[in-house]
């Protein structure tokens, strides 16, 4: 017991200290697209996506919109039930949905939801209430809890489920409240291993084996408890459980001995549907407190509503939490999602409880962490105080009048030498100063320069003989010399104008000069060994003359380079004279810089009228901070402090700004890219009913090259400072910069095989692991095919051969023709001639017959007779057809050769002669 009342005690005082700390919260409410505020089940997928439950609907969050699912009886396979009470997400990437109105499973590759049938003794009480836990081992069983004796077990694959009735537990190992009930409850299934479930229960905690479908009891010794656990949150680095216990509080369980710990009263209103408990980086615990929880300190820090700011947490109940796969926490309430990102928690903000309210401006110049005493001393000038700060309470008061000589005005820095001395800037002067003894050593002033007024002394630094330099505001640069204990006004020559606006100071050790910055006579150079001195009014930045008469602060880099902030930007000047600008486009988050100063690790840190800019003088990269990581300020900043740990401060109105650059993290975990959209011509295209994030390849219409791909990197760490980067290959030869646009049109693409590719960069510079791609195919019309060119080109070519074909017959049947008709005009003309010469020559062959007869030539005649007789049967023979063998027509010339031989008796003399190889027969 007594150990008990020493936890209870030690966490109350945990508690009453977590006022004091602050925390960095975005909420998301229905004016953000959340379908209800009231959020009841949570659930970051595989993909990366985080499912977000709420009473009425369930939504889709990528980090920029939420998609909200709702009952709708005009859409087939939509979501079943708008109350969801449980998420849970397979081996196979589908998410398991308890609601209202029965069980759902959510199929992402189609975007639809398949719904659970129950058993017939089931459906009359077919819903899930708050306390309903879901878990799917990794060979696929479900389990899941209704809160009544026995759960439903799924087998792999199947929607046919079974119950699984809890086994009896003996009445003296049951928790107090439960001794008189017969009856257990089932509250919630949550992960133990890959194939088993941590079950919590009215009567206590179970594990369950979701292959063997068999339960174990684990009891829990060492505490008298009035109820069973509720949800149940496994820290596998410590072997424990976390889980709250209705009106006692927060335990856990050590699963080595079996033995719990008590970790302090928390309200009634803890206990909740949802997980109660969540683990964080670093080992830290969340609890539906509101609160985190450090099990090795053992303090507790409540989280509470801090009104008229956007960025604490609600004035809600809390109803889930759960932890992302991106170490993120999000937490469910009755007034929205709520999101806590680890990487969003390093500034810290201080509010000096007597410090007057200040609207004017920043008034808290100094905050110096004094090392004799670990107290922080803060100087706020407008208010002319010194406050005290106990980081270990959280306390602070005003001790301006516990200093002696008092303080008066204008103090403004404290600066530590290297030889361990603590020195205070006030009242126009120069203290040696014993903070925690609040005793101030004055150094004499030498007189003021003529036509000067005492003002404030704003900044000190330190040469490499360890002389100290100061600059007075409207009277100019003072050095105070160690060995003669005496302070001195240091003029420029004659010619060069005087600094009478000095007030920032920087020191180049290795090259001995003592650079001052003002703010309207430039900067002036002053070698600490020669007293040589050197003004620059303008520089030659990116090829212009740019002014540097009005210097807001000053650095040197390890390099030797020197850095002005100015009202217009940033400069960093070469040993050798060159520049460079640094601009809003450069990556500032303002043109406009109030004050600079240098971490341990050389890094520039940048006040601007936008925030907080850090530059890296190595890499030249730029991150800007603004109330989107943590930063809360009530006016522009002016500049900075650095203690000796390195952490760095900056003044606000009323008290001031705190962190650790290496507390800043940098979010390197790469973007996770997916498709959400593709439209043609604005409508969503549905690709073989598959969600577009799953394509691999998408076939448009050549009416369909007008079309749109939206897309979203999954990294909730500021979403909005994703930036994006595509290229259609096959059109665009380099790619894209998209910016934080996230989505790409293509308008009139031509016919063609392209591949739209993407890639994303998050706000610290870290590159999408691999791209995003998707194959896109145009087809051509149908015009531009290879088959209808092919078939136009073998049509072409039949049209060239038909009219060649045609012509050639053409010319033939034309010199047919012609040879007809000239076989007809030659018949014809041998017609005639033959109409012409058979006469004559009947005539002159009978003459020829009767002339041997005259001259009594009996056997001449008879001879001539017989050829003439065969010659004229020979021709008539011959006329009957169109063609003559060459035999018959080489014998009616023979037979007319000797007829006309026999009337020209020795007259003349012939021979026919035919070739032996011709064939006279055809």
């Amino acid at each position: 017991m007594r150990r008990l009342v020493f936890l209870i005690f030690g966490i109350g005082w945990g508690l009453s200290l977590a006022a004091q700390k602050d925390f960095h919260f975005e909420n998301f409410t229905t004016q953000d697209g959340l379908s209800h505020n009231e959020v009841r089940a949570l659930l970051q997928d595989s993909r990366g996506f985080l499912w977000v439950g709420t009473a009425n609907g369930l939504n889709r969050f990528d980090g920029y919109d939420f998609e909200v699912f709702l009952p709708d009886p005009n859409l087939a396979n939509s979501i079943g039930g708008e109350a969801i009470a449980g998420l849970a997400e397979g081996p196979d990437g589908r998410i398991w949905i308890a609601h209202n109105r029965g069980l759902d499973v959510y199929d992402p590759r189609r975007d639809t939801f398949l719904q659970v049938q129950p058993r017939p003794e089931d459906a009359a009480t077919w819903s899930f209430s708050n306390n309903c836990g879901i878990f799917i081992a990794r060979q696929g069983q479900a389990a899941i809890t209704l809160n009544g004796h026995y759960l439903l077990w799924f087998p792999p694959g199947s929607f046919e489920y079974e119950r699984l009735y809890c086994p009896n537990v003996p009445v003296e190992q049951r928790p107090a409240s439960a001794k008189q009930h017969t009856i257990n409850a089932l509250i919630s299934a949550t992960r133990k291993s890959d194939n088993e479930a941590w079950i919590s229960s009215f009567f206590g905690l179970f594990s369950l084996d979701l292959i063997r479908k068999e339960y174990t009891f684990h009891p829990m010794k060492g505490f008298d408890w009035k109820f069973g656990p509720g949800a149940v949150c496994a820290d596998p680095a410590r072997e424990w459980l976390w889980f709250p216990v209705f009106d006692q509080g927060l335990f856990s369980l050590d699963l080595r001995t079996e033995t719990a710990q008590y970790w302090g009263d928390v309200p009634i209103g803890f206990i909740n549907s949802g997980p109660d408990v969540a683990l964080l980086d670093g080992g830290k615990v969340w609890a539906n407190y509101p609160g985190i929880l450090d099990p090795n300190t053992g303090q507790a820090i409540q989280v509470r509503h801090i009104p008229d700011d956007s960025y604490s947490f609600p004035n809600a109940s809390v109803t889930a939490a759960y932890t992302g796969l991106d170490g993120i926490l999000w937490v469910g309430t009755t007034g929205g999602l709520v999101k806590m990102d680890p990487r969003l928690q390093g500034f810290r903000h201080v509010l000096l409880e007597e410090h007057p309210p200040y609207d004017y401006d920043n008034s808290v110049v100094e905050i110096f962490e004094n090392p004799e005493d670990g107290q922080y001393y803060i100087t706020s000038f407008y208010t002319a105080m010194v406050f005290q700060y106990d980081p270990k309470t959280g306390k602070s008061r005003d001790i301006t009048r516990e200093f002696k000589p008092h303080i008066t005005n204008f103090p403004t820095r404290i600066f530590r030498d290297s030889k361990g001395g603590t020195w205070l800037l006030a009242n126009g002067g120069i203290f040696q100063a014993d903070l925690a003894a609040r005793r101030l050593t004055p150094i004499d002033m030498p007189p003021l320069p003529a036509g000067a007024t005492n003002r404030a002394t704003f900044d000190m630094e330190e040469d490499f003989k360890g002389d100290l330099w100061v600059t007075k505001w409207r009277a100019g640069l003072l050095r105070y010399d160690r060995k003669s204990g005496k302070l001195s006004y240091l003029f420029p020559p004659a010619g060069m104008p005087r600094p009478n606006s000095i007030h920032c100071l920087a020191t180049d050790r290795r090259r001995q000069t003592i650079w001052a910055g003002t703010r309207s006579e430039g900067v002036f150079g002053v070698d600490a060994a020669t007293g040589k001195w050197t003004h620059l009014s303008e520089l030659q930045a990116n090829g212009k003359p740019f002014s540097v008469l009005n210097a807001t602060g000053l650095e040197v880099d390890d390099e030797d380079n020197l850095w002005i902030s100015t009202a217009q930007g940033l400069l960093r000047r070469s040993p050798d004279g060159d520049a460079r600008l640094f601009t809003q486009a450069d990556g500032l988050a303002n043109t406009l810089l109030e004050g600079m100063n240098q971490d341990k690790k050389g890094r520039l840190w940048l006040a601007t009228g936008s925030g907080i800019s850090c530059i890296d003088p190595k890499t030249l990269l730029i991150r800007n901070y603004d109330e989107r990581d943590g930063l809360k300020i009530d006016a522009a900043l002016d500049g900075f402090s650095v203690n000796a740990e390195g952490e760095v401060f900056s003044g606000t109105k009323r008290g001031f700004i705190r962190f650790h650059p290496d507390s800043i993290l940098i979010d390197n975990r790469p973007p996770r890219l997916v498709l959400t959209s593709f439209k043609v011509a604005g409508i969503e295209r549905r690709e073989n009913a598959l969600s577009v994030d799953f394509w691999t390849e998408v076939r448009l219409k050549p009416t369909e090259n007008f079309f749109s791909i939206e897309y979203a990197a999954l990294n909730f760490t500021l979403p909005e400072e994703n930036t994006y980067f595509y290229k259609l290959e096959g059109l665009d030869e380099d790619w894209v910069d998209a910016g934080k646009r996230r989505v790409a049109n293509y308008t009139k693409l031509p016919p063609g095989q392209y591949k739209f590719c993407l890639k994303a960069r998050n706000k610290d510079g870290v590159w999408s692991s691999a791209e995003k791609t998707l194959a896109i195919v145009v087809r051509p019309p149908f015009w531009r095919t290879w088959w209808f060119i092919g078939l136009a080109f073998a049509m072409l070519l039949g049209l060239v051969y038909g009219g060649y074909r045609f012509r050639t017959r053409q010319i033939r049947r034309e010199e047919q023709m012609k040879s007809a008709f000239n076989k007809k005009l030659a018949e014809v003309e041998m017609a005639a001639l033959r109409s012409q010469m058979n006469p004559h020559f009947l005539f002159n062959c009978l003459n020829s017959i009767n002339r041997f007869i005259q001259r009594n030539e009996p056997d001449a005649a008879s001879s001539y007779l017989t050829k003439f007789s065969r010659l004229i049967r020979l021709v008539l023979d011959n006329s009957r057809s169109d063609q003559v063998s060459l035999r018959d027509e080489m014998e009616a010339l023979r037979l007319y050769i000797e007829l006309e031989s026999m009337r020209f008796v020795g007259r003349f003399t012939y021979g026919i002669d035919i070739a032996s190889s011709l064939d006279t027969s055809s």
